[in-house]
């Protein structure tokens, strides 16, 4: 060390927690307290729970049998019953599965009972997808499925396939909105078996009824439909959105509190704007932003210093700052002409 030269270097790399988006969890609601067991990672099939309703051991193999899988599941039995269980009821139990454990984003539901998946399905946060496979005949059961929220995804079958698990897993796989959850061939997975009537009404509902993906057979190969929320909403976008949301606010979370401070000045907010850009720069590299002739599909829009309330600056809050852009999409239908000359 120099008698003459100090270094000082100040580490403004504080790291912060990134919420995930590729991790799947299923709700087990075991048949007693005594075959409860604890929130665990299964990376293997030996790391299934022995004691594990069959099941949430048969959702476990077929979302770890997915090429490509998402690697990693979680899950965890609890005893659900209104008198003596360690949760009344499905809400109860996911509940008290978030205050210990929250890392996770897909909700798996190891139950096929209708009122169990509504309750999940009224449950489900803003900032999670639930995923189900109802097992059902028709779609004159499945109609009657009161489904609300445009973070629940439906794929049923009239035979136990656990296509909800299948599905996950390989779209988890895939970084947020990189890919549509249309067109998905799944391990293990044939078609629902519903006929063309009940199909279409699956994919084009009336007023009030849930959409639907049943897995379609068609030109030789079984494939998933549309990927659509019970609402109406594409999949693959609801979970970009999640994703954009939380990196948004990680990025500008990260520079606030590496920083000794963001001025109040229009240099402090251009930090902010660029914070933001960072994130609209990866969106359009992972294909969920669009382009258009090479230039990104994005756009925000921040005050300028003068231009904001006194007050607002007084108590150091910066509004309106706006944003947009154009989601990239998926091609799911198509229609091609052409003329025949002699």
């Amino acid at each position: 060390m120099s008698r003459f030269i100090t270094i000082n270097i100040t580490d403004k790399t504080t790291p912060i927690s990134q919420a995930g988006f590729g991790l799947g969890f299923i709700l087990d609601p075991v048949a007693d307290a005594g075959s409860e067991y604890d929130y665990v990672e299964i990376r293997s099939i030996d790391d299934i729970p022995a004691n594990a309703t069959q099941l949430a051991q048969d959702m476990a193999n077929a979302y770890l049998s997915q090429q490509p899988n998402a690697g990693v599941l979680t899950m965890q039995g609890i005893y659900i019953n209104e008198t003596d269980g360690t949760a009344t009821d499905i809400e109860e139990a996911l509940n008290q599965v978030i205050e210990v454990n929250d890392d996770w984003y897909g909700l798996l539901l190891a139950s096929r009972e209708q009122a169990d998946i509504e309750a999940a399905d009224g449950w489900i946060p803003a900032n999670k997808l639930f995923i189900t496979s109802p097992v059902e005949a028709d779609w004159t059961t499945l109609s009657a499925y009161s489904l609300l929220s445009d973070k629940t995804g439906v794929f049923p079958s009239t035979t136990e396939q656990y296509i909800d698990a299948a599905i996950m897993s390989r779209m988890f796989a895939t970084d947020p909105g990189s890919a549509t959850w249309k067109w998905k061939q799944l391990s293990g997975v044939e078609n629902s078996g519903y006929t063309n009537a009940d199909v279409s009404s699956m994919l084009s509902p009336g007023e009030g009824e849930p959409n639907m993906n049943p897995v379609i057979h068609e030109m030789g190969a079984d494939y998933t439909a549309e990927g659509k929320t019970v609402t109406g909403e594409y999949l693959d976008i609801q979970r970009a959105i999640d994703w954009m949301d939380a990196r948004l606010t990680e990025n500008i979370f990260q520079l606030l509190i590496n920083e000794d401070k963001i001025s109040y000045t229009n240099a402090g907010i251009s930090q902010i704007t660029s914070a933001m850009k960072e994130i609209f720069r990866v969106g359009v590299n992972r294909g969920v932003i669009a382009e258009e002739d090479g230039e990104p599909l994005w756009n925000i829009d921040a005050p300028r210093r003068q231009d904001i309330p006194q007050n607002a600056r007084a108590n150091r809050n910066l509004p309106d700052v706006n944003f947009d852009f154009t989601a990239a999409g998926a091609i799911h239908s198509l229609t091609v002409s052409g003329v025949v000359q002699v």
